[in-house]
């Protein structure tokens, strides 16, 4: 193992019979599991280790790192628990669409005292929040939060370059912020503070000095977040979710109508036209902008103090697709869209900075007409 590796996850694949006619040979058999962070490395799944929820993994027939239409796929649940039917037994090859923050994967063997436990313990409570991967950045000297950002990975937190800039002058560092997870009311003690390792803002911001594009910077945490959950950014080939008039949402402890607050609040927007993107604000190919909904009169915006927070859509799994960077003063321009960083335009940077691996890994395993236990193991970067 890489040393500088601190957390693998393992997926359980138990292969169970379907014993056909007569009690012949049974031709399919069910193949399932989970997938979880195995925070102590000792390949066995424990009440405190989560499940990893989102993840894709499929039947890589053709072994060539990529889903290919007509291959099976399943996402994991909140218990990070899949399943496949119908699997014939023999030699099977399982891919992993690998996620921020994780590059390499091996085949473990798992003990039984694993698959007892996984069968007792393996429903993950889920967490309370409505949006468990949104982030507070407060100042470390008084608490008070300045900026948003979102958990992409269990080290990693995805924000704007502008929260630690002040045009060309970096004015934040890491030593002065902690982040907040798994927080909504400010004012409360609830989620966990964690200290800032390093901010890695995005190497093309404020060239030229002064303006927005490139908005977009990651930090790494000191520590895995043991609260919330990872939201999935969109990736560069998902950019049908950009498309204009998708229905998105934006959350944070921004400036309301009334004043700051220290609530999370959420609001509906849409995704704008480019075009209008770009002949409001001179939009470049990073930015991506978001408006109040068509046919509603209200002004729905994010505003000073959301910086840095995602921009979502407004589905049962979301997706990230912006990172919230500028827009009108007041925020109360219903004919002005709020601007965003783009993110499928930098995939390639967060996956590169994350350590992600490039492609999707599959694994060779033996699926037998009776159960079996092998395991995946998945390997954060460092």
């Amino acid at each position: 193992m890489n040393k500088f590796a601190i957390q693998s996850a393992i997926v359980a694949l138990m292969a169970g019979s379907l014993v056909a006619c007569g009690g012949s040979t049974p031709t399919t058999v069910t193949l399932s599991g989970v997938l979880f962070d195995d925070l102590n490395l000792n390949n066995l799944h424990e009440a405190s280790e989560p499940g990893l929820k989102d993840w894709t993994v499929y039947l890589d027939n053709n072994a060539n790192l990529h889903q290919d239409a007509g291959e099976a796929s399943a996402v994991t649940n909140s218990s990070g628990a899949y399943s496949f039917s119908n699997v014939t037994p023999g030699s099977v090859k399982i891919g992993v669409h690998m996620h921020l923050g994780f590059n390499a994967a091996s085949v473990t063997p798992l003990s039984t005292d694993w698959v007892n436990t996984r069968i007792i313990n393996g429903t993950l409570v889920p967490g309370k929040e409505k949006f468990p991967f949104q982030v507070a950045l407060v100042n470390k000297s008084d608490g008070s939060q300045f900026c948003g950002g979102s958990l992409i990975a269990p080290h990693w937190v995805l924000t704007a370059a502008h929260c630690f800039f002040d045009k060309s002058t970096q004015v934040t560092f890491a030593a002065a912020i902690r982040v907040r997870i798994g927080v909504t009311d400010l004012t409360t003690q609830e989620g966990e503070t964690i200290d800032v390792s390093q901010l890695i803002n995005h190497p093309d911001y404020l060239k030229p000095a002064g303006n927005f594009n490139n908005d977009i910077a990651l930090i790494k945490l000191s520590g895995n977040a043991t609260q919330g959950a990872v939201i999935l950014p969109a990736e560069a080939n998902d950019t049908s979710l950009n498309a204009a008039g998708t229905a998105v949402r934006v959350i944070g402890w921004g400036k309301t109508e009334a004043g700051t607050t220290n609530t999370l609040r959420e609001v509906g927007q849409q995704i704008s036209q480019d075009a209008l993107c770009q002949s409001t604000w001179n939009a470049t190919p990073q930015m991506l902008c978001a408006q109040t909904p068509a046919g509603d009169t209200t002004v729905r915006d994010s505003c000073q103090g959301d910086s840095g927070g995602p921009l979502f859509t407004d589905t049962a799994t979301p997706r990230q697709v912006g990172v919230v960077s500028f827009g009108t003063t007041d925020c109360t321009d219903i004919t002005k869209p709020g601007v965003y960083a783009r993110v499928t335009f930098f995939d390639a940077w967060m996956g590169t900075t994350t350590g992600r691996t490039a492609t999707d890994v599959d694994v060779s395993t033996n699926v037998a007409a009776n159960t079996s236990n092998v395991g995946i193991g998945v390997q954060e970067s460092n």
